[in-house]
């Protein structure tokens, strides 16, 4: 989807935790999660796109619930030139 269909923005391997709200505040995205500091953007900078915004549930799934998680991932080179630095 990245490389061979192009649906994937060049700019979302990079994104950063402002990345749901810039998209969406630029009009590139429809939906996002975490969207109360979005409406509150919206309410004091935007009024025809906070008008036209909702904030909803997310939708249940097919057993009537979700199921939400996160990863995160840190990793050490073993060539890192201070292997003393990480702390565990």
């Amino acid at each position: 989807m990245y490389l061979k269909h192009k649906i994937i923005p060049k700019g979302a391997v990079s994104w950063d935790n402002t990345g749901n709200n810039k998209a969406y505040q630029s009009r590139q995205v429809i939906f996002v999660l975490n969207p109360t500091s979005i409406y509150a953007y919206l309410s004091e900078s935007d009024k025809e796109l906070y008008n036209v915004t909702g904030l909803l549930p997310v939708p249940a799934g097919p057993a009537g619930s979700i199921a939400k998680s996160a990863w995160r991932l840190w990793s050490l080179s073993s060539t890192t030139p201070i292997p003393s630095s990480p702390k565990g």
